[in-house]
Parts: structure tokens; sequence; C-alpha cells
């Protein structure tokens, strides 16, 4: 099967919703300047960060002469780099273990940090099952339904950026 109409596809959708995202940031804007420890301002760090490592990772697989060894190194350095990211941009926000399970912010953390740790993980095992010599080829399939998950968070992050925020300013704006 050829998988080129899905990375095109792929690639072309997360530039667009970056776009998106940018226009999305700017009407709040002043919510996301400054201030690490914003959970805001985390989500739209973690929004751009995984659109871009869409982004990447679709165009590595447009290149016809890229091997599946340089996508695997591609890959990897992307899982890394998403990891470090994915936990530096929440971290501020809760600032301890504890934080991250309470309650009220369990639902944050899944969707921040923890949906994308177990997606990155995923995306590293395929990678090393092939590096391995386990299956012949890097599983399409495998990284197809990993960025199709990373859509899902970001589509679902980038709803909240747009509406939540709106939504919680109007109750700060009715309390004051």
């Amino acid at each position: 099967m050829d998988w080129t109409a899905f990375y095109a596809t792929s690639a072309g959708a997360s530039a667009t919703l970056v776009g998106l995202l940018f226009i999305g940031v700017q009407f709040n804007i002043d919510l996301f300047i400054g201030d690490p420890t914003n959970k805001w301002n985390a989500v739209a760090r973690s929004t751009f960060e995984i659109f871009s490592l869409i982004f990447i990772f679709s165009l590595c697989f447009l290149f016809p002469t890229l091997s599946d060894d340089a996508r695997s190194t591609v890959l990897l350095i992307g899982v890394g780099i998403g990891v470090v990211r994915a936990v530096g941009s929440w971290w501020p926000v809760a600032r301890s273990v504890r934080v991250l399970l309470r309650t009220d912010q369990f639902a944050q953390t899944f969707w921040l940090l923890i949906a994308p740790l177990i997606i990155y993980l995923l995306l590293a095992l395929s990678v090393v099952e092939y590096l391995l010599g386990r299956v012949p080829a890097l599983d399409q399939t495998n990284i197809a339904f990993a960025l199709v998950a990373m859509f899902a968070i970001c589509l679902r992050n980038s709803w909240r950026l747009l509406f939540d925020v709106a939504l919680e300013r109007n109750k700060n704006r009715g309390k004051n």
C-alpha cells in the first residue's frame, strides 16, 4: 500500500492547524506571555509541539529516498524531544507528582502528559522492533495510528484553547 497520500494529508493538516492555533492564541495572548506556570500556556505549548512532531514525522515519510533506518532515527530523535518537551510544558504548572495525580488536575495531566507519553512510547517500540530486526520494515500502520492519536490530542487541546479559555474568562468577569 502507498502511504504517500496519508502522510501528505497529515503534513498539510498539521501545518494548517498550527496556523489556526496561532490565530486562536492571539485572541488571548495576554494569557500566554511570561507565565510558564499558567495552564493555558502549557496547553498551547504542548499542542504546538505535538503538531510540529506530526509535521516532521509526516515529512520524513514523504522523502522517497529516505531509508527506514533514517526514518527510524528521525522518529527516535523526535520521540526523545517530544518526551522532554511534554514534561517541560506541564511540569511548571504541576510542580510535583502529587499535584499531577490530584483529581482536579488528572484530566489535564492525562491529555498534556500521559497520553503523549504513551503515544511516544508506542512509536519508540515500533522503531526498536524494526532496529532489532524483528520486523522487516517500519510498521506504517502503527505510525499512522500514532499520528492520528496525536491529532486527536491536538484537536482537543485546540478546542479548549479557543472555547474553554473564553468560558473561563467570562466566568471570571462575572465574579469581579
